[in-house]
């Protein structure tokens, strides 16, 4: 299991003096977390913004979050990295604590300072389990963080498979584009996520979008160095022309890429040497049907 960004807490060195409260919290000892809740306000935050049921939730202390609850420990104080104690413990993949905000009324949808949602995050974790839970709760598919990215564009960036079908599943918009007007399928392409592409295409993504700089899937395979990749999702055109960029093709449906700016090309020198990588091969009746939402197992 991979788990999230645990807290750095360091009891015998720099944090050997938070609060007590803090610390039984962290151990997840409910008997010195009852005795210390008593002597002022369950909720108050250390000097990271972090309050005692953040800690636990990040732990998975779920007797002690049940107890900070029912003391009417708040659920939405932002920690420094803008987190609730929710999105803390489905950045750390703790379900049981998780189920227990869930049937407190936690909003699912509430973002951290940088827009991201607990689908978000679980999609970035690939926590496939906590987001099946999430979307059968109602979790919000079509939220976008601050640069424009949904669920999805996560998932397929961090190369999650699972979770990229399960959001598609559940309804997930197969051609979103985010600030830079990229679309999931571009995203796979440059990473080469040859049967990521056989499902985006399995449900109906676009090949011939382009980015804002006037860039296809097709030229985010090249990009990436995918040459033949590239050739099963070529398009139909001889010029595409946008205000800041040209793509030309040559006889040969050669790719001439010009004016790549720095949030494509990622420093990338070679996006257009050939590579010996196996020919791809996107047959439709490797794909699978897309399934009725009604059948997902959820876990």
């Amino acid at each position: 299991l991979h788990l999230g960004d645990v807290y750095e807490i360091d009891l015998e060195g720099r944090d050997k003096f938070i609060p007590k409260l803090h610390k039984a919290a962290w151990q997840g000892n409910l008997d010195k977390v009852k005795v210390h809740a008593k002597k002022g306000r369950v909720d108050i935050p250390d000097e990271y913004k972090r309050t005692p049921l953040h800690l636990a939730a990040a732990q998975g202390h779920t007797n002690v979050v049940w107890y900070l609850l029912n003391r009417k420990a708040s659920m939405y104080v932002l920690d420094d990295d803008g987190m609730t104690p929710f999105l803390k413990a489905v950045e750390c993949g703790m379900k049981d604590c998780i189920h227990i905000f869930i049937e407190r009324g936690a909003d699912l949808d509430i973002p951290d300072r940088k827009g991201n949602t607990s689908l978000h995050i679980s999609a970035r974790q690939g926590f496939f389990n906590i987001m099946s839970l999430l979307l059968k709760k109602g979790a919000n598919y079509d939220h976008a963080n601050d640069v424009g990215e949904m669920p999805l564009h996560i998932a397929v960036e961090q190369q999650h498979k699972d979770i990229v079908e399960l959001l598609l599943q559940y309804g997930a918009h197969v051609n979103v584009v985010d600030s830079y007007n990229k679309t999931p399928l571009m995203l796979a392409a440059k990473n080469g996520q040859e049967a990521v592409i056989s499902l985006l295409i399995e449900y109906g993504a676009h090949l011939d979008t382009c980015d804002s700089n006037g860039w296809t899937a097709e030229d985010y395979a090249l990009i990436g160095g995918h040459s033949q990749l590239a050739a099963e999702l070529k398009i139909p055109t001889t010029e595409i022309q946008t205000e800041d960029s040209i793509i030309t093709r040559d006889s040969n449906n050669s790719t001439s890429l010009e004016a790549i700016p720095e949030h494509v090309s990622n420093g990338s020198e070679n996006h257009t040497e050939e590579v010996n990588n196996e020919e791809v091969k996107l047959d439709s009746s490797d794909l699978k049907s897309p399934p009725n939402v009604s059948t997902v197992e959820q876990n």
